[in-house]
């Protein structure tokens, strides 16, 4: 193995020197044929999935919310609808009627 010594520049890139030459031909447009500042503002415009993350849950917490609603509406009359005349006939004590009189 050949030794390199690689230089960091200040603006982050590197340069190798010594060791091998590379077989890959260098790179003269790094951001591919075709790129453009509009595809970029295009990019950073897009909805953030955040946003798509808190639609569902409002959405998920509104059908709980039905669901459990009318679970409970329908417990209420199941036991309202179970309430027979005789068998629920609620005797109070005397002492009530003479704190209403």
């Amino acid at each position: 193995m050949a030794e390199e010594t690689v230089n960091v520049n200040p603006d982050g890139s590197t340069t190798f020197e010594g060791g091998e030459e590379s077989t890959m031909p260098p790179v003269e447009d790094p951001a591919g044929a075709g790129f453009d500042e509009e595809t970029v503002d295009q990019v950073v415009q897009g909805t953030d999935p955040a946003i798509y993350l808190l639609m569902a849950v409002v959405l998920i917490g509104f059908i709980y919310f039905l669901y459990t609603r009318k679970a409970r509406a329908d417990q209420e009359d199941e036991f309202f609808a179970s309430l027979e005349d005789e068998k629920f006939n609620l005797k109070l004590p005397g002492e009530v009627d003479e704190y209403y009189a």
